[in-house]
């Protein structure tokens, strides 16, 4: 189970990190970048996800294979958000979504 928190953990943290750039959020949701949580907001969330995955590896696998197994993990979902983001960006649309600011007036 925590294999797969692990996973989604480090899927979403690239995802946030991918839309704290402009040119991946516009591609996304076609919408203009100050439409969105800021950059630094965005960025942390993103880390702090990637940071996660990583005891949960090692105290589900040990500490040997666990950072091994998170080694891998990091670049097999790294590689997934950027074939999203060049292949189809919109599958990110819902993640974007969550993060966008009401404007009030």
């Amino acid at each position: 189970m925590s294999l797969v928190l692990a996973c989604v953990a480090s899927l979403l943290g690239f995802g946030l990190l991918a839309l704290g750039q402009e040119r991946h959020w516009e591609a996304v949701t076609a919408l203009a970048a100050d439409r969105r949580v800021s950059q630094r907001v965005l960025m942390t969330m993103g880390l702090v996800l990637q940071a996660l995955a990583l005891p949960l590896l090692v105290f589900s696998q040990g500490a040997g294979f666990g950072s091994l197994l998170w080694g891998v993990l990091v670049t097999a979902t790294a590689m997934s958000i950027a074939f999203v983001l060049s292949w189809r960006p919109r599958w990110l649309k819902p993640l974007a979504g969550l993060l966008r600011v009401k404007r009030s007036g």
